[in-house]
């Protein structure tokens, strides 16, 4: 990680807010910028947190997680969204966001840290296995 890469919690009127949501597009790109911020408005969402990544003051990386409780893992971090801009990738932010959720879950008494990644991003999946992330799911989704 390079000594000029910060991280920190964001909220949706914060001016890395605007930023934080064109680095998300680049892993979610169907998100509009009102859905991103609806979700920090939602009640349902308070345990929701978005971490950014910030390299000499421009946000390079998110974390979107949460904190869930569940009868497959107790008290668990959920990682949404764990994602770098393009230019970024494999020069430690998303090493250093992973490592940082862990911490937090860690803190907080979470068992463990849990995220999805979709089928087709294989190098994704390398970082994941490559951090000590176990292949343990799979995750089905049955669209309404």
């Amino acid at each position: 990680m390079s000594p000029s890469l910060t991280l920190v919690d964001i909220s949706a009127d914060d001016p890395l807010f605007a930023p934080a949501y064109t680095v998300l597009i680049e892993l979610r790109p169907h998100l509009t910028k009102e859905a991103f911020a609806a979700l920090f408005a939602a009640e349902k969402y308070a345990n929701w947190t978005s971490t950014v990544a910030l390299l000499d003051g421009a946000v390079v990386g998110v974390a979107n997680w949460r904190l869930v409780r569940n009868t497959a893992h107790g008290f668990s971090a959920f990682i949404d969204d764990l994602c770098t801009t393009a230019q970024m990738r494999s020069h430690g932010v998303g090493k250093a966001l992973s490592e940082h959720v862990i911490g937090r879950a860690r803190a907080l008494g979470c068992h463990d840290v849990t995220l999805t990644s979709g089928n087709q991003r294989a190098d994704a999946h390398r970082f994941y296995l490559r951090e000590g992330y176990e292949n343990t799911s799979k995750f089905f989704r049955y669209a309404l």
